[in-house]
């Protein structure tokens, strides 16, 4: 992410917090039946971000290309509806 007119400190300081994060994921831990739907739900968001960036092309390169705020909230909305009824 070096180059000329990169992100800015904000923009920078956001990605390594991702890339940290990111890092730490073990998704081998993922595939554990009660996870399952936590995979699910993380891929969702991913391939959400990933069409994001692809739409905005090079324009990635020069401003963020968040989640935005409707999509996720929706794939948030349909993880919470698959999940188990449990008796309290």
């Amino acid at each position: 992410m070096q180059y000329q007119g990169g992100p800015d400190a904000e923009q920078a300081a956001g990605w390594r917090r991702f890339v940290d994060a990111a890092q730490r994921v073990d998704f081998l831990d993922l595939t554990a039946p009660g996870l399952r739907a936590v995979a699910a739900t993380m891929a969702e968001l991913m391939e959400h971000q990933l069409t994001a960036v692809e739409r905005a092309g090079a324009g990635a390169l020069r401003k963020d290309v968040g989640y935005g705020f409707t999509a996720p909230l929706r794939t948030l909305v349909r993880a919470r509806a698959r999940r188990p009824r449990t008796a309290t």
